[in-house]
């Protein structure tokens, strides 16, 4: 016999006697242990990629209403709201979603910045 043989059949006698001195209860509970890692791991890949489809999937803009007249409507409510400030009772004011986009398109047309300056809205409050 040679020296690698010797060798070969050393580890298999060792491997053998190491098997015979795990109980059942031990390979149980690894095996239990690998599919339960397996089992997160696929899990985890297949929120990934779900993730990452969501992520990158292109959306269609939304369909925005918008009404030629309505700034203007709106913008004598707002006056008419403005000069009733005064008065004790206190008043509403309804907006529709045309109106509003269309006193937002309106605004943001006539503020468009000059070149090399900030066009972001400094400060605007919406309450609904």
């Amino acid at each position: 016999m040679t020296k690698m043989q010797a060798l070969m059949s050393n580890s298999r006698t060792e491997n053998v006697a190491y098997r015979q001195s795990i109980s059942s209860s031990q390979i149980k509970v690894r095996r239990i242990a690998v599919w339960t890692v397996t089992a997160i791991l696929f899990v985890i890949v297949i929120l990934c990629a779900t993730t990452a489809v969501m992520v990158f999937h292109p959306v269609p803009p939304p369909i925005v209403q918008v009404d030629r007249e309505g700034a203007s409507r709106l913008q004598a409510d707002l006056r008419q709201l403005e000069a009733a400030k005064g008065s004790t009772t206190p008043k509403i004011l309804r907006v529709d979603e045309a109106e509003l986009n269309s006193y937002l398109q309106a605004l943001s047309s006539r503020n468009q910045a000059a070149p090399g300056q900030d066009a972001s809205v400094k400060d605007l409050r919406i309450r609904l």
